[in-house]
């Protein structure tokens, strides 16, 4: 018998239940408060920005994902080259941690 809090239903409702009261709040502080756009624009204005730009701004966001996933290798890589050496090398293990 599943419980209730891990149904599958559940499990989805909630965290978009929170979404949507966190964005609501967001856009009635902005309204209320009489923000400008420029110090922070509300989640309604940016979706609406996104659908009206979404020429200029996909290229921007294959940029964008184009270095995030070079960084994500290199560091991967990075980590791996360090575990082995750390655990290939006592002297460099404690360079790194003395306490050891």
């Amino acid at each position: 018998m599943v419980s209730r809090a891990m149904r599958p239903r559940n499990r989805v409702l909630a965290p978009a239940l929170v979404g949507l009261v966190f964005l609501s709040a967001w856009e009635g502080v902005v309204r209320w408060q009489g923000i400008p756009p420029y110090i922070l624009p509300g989640p309604i204005l940016i979706a609406r920005t996104v659908v009206t730009d979404w020429g200029t701004l996909f290229p921007s966001l294959l940029v964008t994902l184009a270095i995030t996933a070079a960084a994500f290798v290199v560091s991967a890589v990075l980590g791996l080259v360090l575990a082995v050496l750390f655990t290939q090398s006592a002297w460099i293990e404690r360079a790194f941690f003395p306490t050891r």
